[in-house]
């Protein structure tokens, strides 16, 4: 007791001479209440004495509101975060960020500096998102500086962690791009590009592991000249080991062993435990698929050389390990290795499948891990389902596909760029083909309907999601053009590009670094908002039972799956397509074997069907061709009588997207057109149709356009198209634009006021890094239309190609048509193929006129077809002339411009009134 009085007594004598000093010195406050909070940190006195003296010395300075507040804040942070006392530590360096920032201080790096070390705390204590927020800050204050430096590194790596790829990659960049800027400092450079590089092997695209190669070898060459430890150098090593040993054409054997025996010879010579057993699992991993034998012996030697604590490890090795008895087919090894990772993993027994529930798959930290364990798992009891063929192995199977599905969900929450978002389809969708497969091998419709559904344009589903969310909350118009206007640079940047075969080297490098800038600054701007996760705009897979529920009897929907496999994985899905058709009441799912068989074939059909047949033996080759098509796409006799005299919508997939189903021969002997027996349109999933949605408008106006002849010389005169945009007005009332009227300017201020919208001109969505649609005086591409708002609930583009574009893996093409439904079109009629102006105006003007009698969409642009047909003959009726356009999207009906809600409810009150005065009549003559 009275060494405790004695040190409060200390204590109470040491406040007072702090009282003293400072209000003796005010006109020194700044520098002796930074000095005495000094002396205080270093006394070397107990951790309570310290903590008491600073607490009463920041009471005394923020009373007075002295300017070195933020300083002694910040010294103290950092004491309390080095003693462990990190929620304080955050507590006093977020008070020293704001202070700073609030007050004017003569060294803005120093704000740059709080706000970094407050990034780190904010890491160190799991908060990533705000750790992002204040390194962001740093970049705010200059981004240009050796401070920016470090901020990029810290933020690549934070993105790493919540496994938005694209996203680090980018930030690595921006760092690699200011270290050589700035020069000097090759040993930070080194490491920045090694970061990179593994990012680039994550990513895994052919693209990308030849960017990786290229900074490891950068890298590796820096290590040789800068100050290098053995530990960096074998990493660098193993890095490109692991970037040569990919699972893509790409890969070389032999330089990916090279590296990885340069690696082991540096782990054995500094005897470092923990990188012999990292060099054993690259060799395991290297072998798996080379010598099964050699892959276990390198697996089980890291295992030996693993201690039990470090459980991740182990689990990583035994999954590895895993794999390798999978390749050898000995499916119980495998299984049992699989189950002791995952339990290694989560210290839960994932045997017990109905034991683990979704509230612990969120929980779960580690999700990329265990995404990546269930993936193998489902694929190793699938294949070993299609060796023993018990059932059990197929619920299994299906049901760690369920798992994997919804940790990817969940993985890509914090993914809102697109290109990261892209990164999770083209995973999901190697996942979601096998899992269809595993439902078609258990006759299990339902699941497999909802795979095929997940695998279609979930991407335009969320974006259109988003953008209706935004509209509906009414954001401040300061964020949507900030937004808007880091867009539209963002396309001019990528149009520059685009054309920049001439421009100098270093032009191009500022523009794409100015690239980089900007679409970090659009994406912090979205992440300002604060409302909005991916997870808000996941679209909800409709069940197949609602969808039989809205299904007319004269309706048939049919899905497709085309498998895309590269043949590396465990489970080879390759050559297994799927067909779901879908009626009333009933639905059948039919395998399609032979993809690259079939994918020839079509190949082969899109090149005869884009021009004329010429000869007889054109249309024998066309008939016979076509219609072996038919029968895989529609592969039993039953289907096809049943489709006969009924509504086919099609959700193709892949390459089968690029088919006019119509145009195939129902016969293989002569030419028998599918159009005959069935109406056609088409929608990119069930899904799809339920999103785009919305209310029926009565203002029923149109707008055309033609330009007919172009600024561009290289764009042939389109003499029928102003006969084409004519004909529209004979049918409703809107706005037409010709010649030099058809501009890109008027588009674009009328764009978002009518509801139909005909462009007659030329298009190319097969220039693949810019589709565009011309107009008189110039084009717009794919990313501008993303930019425009549209209501209109039929847009038609008479052009070329604009149903084709890039496809993207999982996702779908990214073609002008999907363009427009971005912007909000609720139909589109787009073309296949260059279309032939002269046959497109014919039976454009008759879809016109059939809609203006009340049929649906899909019903007028059908019998337009039919009627062309019927009044033309050889070699007019060739598939060139009459099948490129097709419809997308809503079938319904367009009323005629005076079959509007206004002249219906006209109507029916003059009726109304007329029955009355007969009424009055009547009875007047009855009293008479």
């Amino acid at each position: 007791m009275k060494l405790e009085k004695k040190q409060n007594h200390q204590f109470k004598f040491h406040i007072r001479y702090l009282l003293i000093v400072l209000f003796l010195f005010p006109f020194a406050c700044f520098s002796q209440g930074y000095r005495i909070a000094e002396k205080i940190l270093y006394s070397k006195k107990k951790e309570q004495y310290v903590i008491k003296s600073l607490d009463s010395l920041i009471n005394i300075l923020e009373q007075k509101n002295y300017d070195s507040l933020p300083y002694v804040y910040d010294e103290y942070a950092t004491w309390l975060y080095n003693i462990n006392a990190k929620t304080k530590a955050i507590k006093y360096k977020e008070k020293a960020l704001f202070l700073a920032k609030e007050i004017p201080i003569n060294d803005p790096e120093f704000i740059q500096y709080f706000a970094f070390d407050l990034g780190d705390y904010y890491r160190d204590s799991g908060n990533l998102l705000k750790s992002i927020n204040a390194l962001k800050e740093v970049l705010q204050v200059d981004n240009t500086n050796g401070v920016a430096e470090l901020a990029y590194l810290k933020l690549g790596e934070l993105y790493f962690d919540l496994d938005d790829y694209y996203k680090a990659y980018d930030y690595y960049k921006q760092a690699v791009s200011l270290l050589k800027r700035n020069g000097g400092r090759e040993g930070f450079l080194r490491d920045i590009l090694h970061d990179l590089a593994s990012t680039c092997f994550i990513i895994e695209t052919e693209h990308s592991l030849k960017e990786g190669i290229q900074y490891g070898k950068t890298a590796d060459s820096l290590a040789n000249f800068t100050s290098t430890s053995e530990g960096n150098s074998f990493g660098i090593k193993l890095n490109l080991g692991l970037l040569y040993d990919n699972k893509k054409d790409s890969r070389d054997e032999a330089a990916a062993l090279k590296y990885f025996n340069e690696a082991l010879t540096t782990a054995l010579s500094i005897k470092d435990t923990t990188k012999i057993v990292r060099s054993y699992q690259a060799l395991g991993d290297f072998y798996d698929t080379v010598d099964p034998d050699k892959s276990i012996q390198f697996y089980k030697k890291a295992i030996a050389l693993t201690e039990e604590k470090n459980s991740t490890k182990l689990a990583h090795l035994y999954n590895g390990l895993g794999y390798t008895y999978n390749i050898s087919k000995e499916y119980k090894k495998s299984i049992k290795h699989r189950f002791k990772a995952l339990n290694l993993l989560t210290k839960n027994d994932f045997s017990l499948i109905n034991s683990i529930n979704k509230k612990f798959l969120i929980g779960f930290e580690n999700k990329s891990t265990l995404r990546f364990f269930l993936q193998q798992l489902a694929e190793t009891y699938l294949d070993f389902y299609e060796e023993e063929n018990q059932p059990q192995y197929l619920e299994k199977s299906l049901a760690f596909f369920k798992m994997t599905d919804f940790l990817i969900d969940q993985l890509k929450i914090n993914s809102r760029d697109f290109k990261s978002r892209l990164f999770w389809r083209e995973l999901s969708t190697n996942v979601y083909g096998k899992a269809i497969r595993a439902a078609y091998l258990q006759n299990n419709i339902e699941d497999a309907f909802y795979f095929m559904e997940k695998n279609k344009a979930l991407l335009l589903m969320e974006d259109i999601a988003e953008e209706k969310f935004k509209r509906a909350v009414q954001l401040p118009p300061s964020i949507t053009q900030r937004e808007t206007q880091l867009k539209e640079e963002l396309v001019r940047l990528k149009i520059t590009i685009d054309s920049s075969e001439r421009l100098p080297k270093n032009t191009i490098d500022s523009i794409e670094k100015r690239q980089v800038d900007v679409n970090l600054l659009l994406s912090d701007l979205r992440d300002s908002l604060g409302v909005s996760t991916r997870f808000n705009f996941e679209p909800q897979i409709r069940s197949l039972q609602k969808i039989q529920e809205e299904i007319k009897a004269d309706e048939v929907r049919i899905e497709y799956h085309i498998s895309i496999d590269d043949d590396y994985d465990i489970y080879s899905n390759k050559e297994n397509g799927y067909a779901l058709f879908i009626t009333k009441n009933n639905s059948y799912l039919f395998e399609i074997p032979k993809l690259s068989t079939l994918k020839s074939q079509v190949e082969e059909l899109l090149y005869s069907i884009k021009s004329p047949f010429n000869t007889k033996d054109d249309v024998a080759k066309y008939a016979e061709l076509s219609n072996v098509i038919y029968n895989q796409l529609f592969p039993s006799r039953e289907i096809q009588e049943f489709i006969k005299n009924k509504k086919v919508t099609i959700i193709p997939d892949s390459y089968l997207s690029l088919i006019p189903f119509e145009a195939l021969s129902t016969s293989g002997n002569t030419i028998s057109y599918l159009i005959h027996d069935s109406e056609i349109h088409y929608i990119y999933s069930n899904s799809f149709l339920k999103n785009i949605k919305k209310k029926k408008t009565s203002k029923h106006t149109f707008l055309g356009m033609a330009p007919v002849q172009f600024k561009d010389q290289e764009l042939s005169t389109l003499s029928y198209s102003k006969t084409e945009i004519a004909q529209l007005a004979d049918y409703y009332s809107g706005e037409m634009f010709l010649n030099k009227d058809a501009s890109k300017k008027i588009f674009l201020e009328k764009l978002p006021h009518h509801e139909i919208v005909h462009l007659a001109t030329h298009a190319d969505a097969q220039d693949i890094s810019a589709p565009w649609i011309a107009f008189n005086d110039e084009k717009i591409t794919l990313d501008e239309l993303y930019l425009t708002q549209n209501s209109a609930s039929l847009v038609v583009l008479s052009g070329c190609n604009t149903t084709l574009g890039k496809q993207e893996i999982g996702e779908g093409i990214m073609s002008l048509a999907r363009g427009f439904f971005y912007s909000g079109s609720q139909s589109v009629v787009s073309s296949l193929w260059n279309i032939n102006d002269k046959s497109t105006a014919i039976i454009t003007n008759e879809f016109y006129k059939n809609l203006k009698k009340g049929q649906t969409k899909s019903q007028a642009l059908h019998n337009a077809k039919r009627s062309y047909l019927k009044t033309h003959t050889s070699p007019d009726t060739s598939p060139y002339y009459w099948a490129p356009l097709i419809l997308l999207g809503e079938n319904d009906v367009l009323y005629s411009s005076w079959l509007n809600i206004n002249t219906i409810g006209l109507t029916i009150a003059i009726l109304v009134f007329l029955c009355i005065i007969l009424y009055f009549l009547t009875v007047r003559k009855k009293l008479h």
